[in-house]
């Protein structure tokens, strides 16, 4: 199956990818902060998980966990 990228919201980006990394033999392929989040890409082979945690508490990531809780948010 072929996929682009799947956007993950939780509130612990770092214990997520770690777990995901060992479950999936993901790789990091990139990390970056902006719009008042930590973005973790892993790498799947056919496309991306991005592990998204708030560094604030507004924005998009905040409001969804605030919402739904932890899980997928695109």
């Amino acid at each position: 199956m072929q996929f682009d990228h799947a956007g993950i919201a939780t509130d612990d980006a770092g214990a997520l990818t770690e777990q995901y990394a060992t479950l999936f033999d993901a790789t990091v392929a990139h990390e970056e902060q902006f719009d008042g989040m930590q973005v973790v890409f892993l790498d799947f082979g056919n496309g991306f998980f991005e592990v998204l945690e708030p560094t604030t508490d507004e924005g998009a990531i905040a409001s969804y966990l605030d919402r739904s809780g932890p899980g997928i948010h695109h």
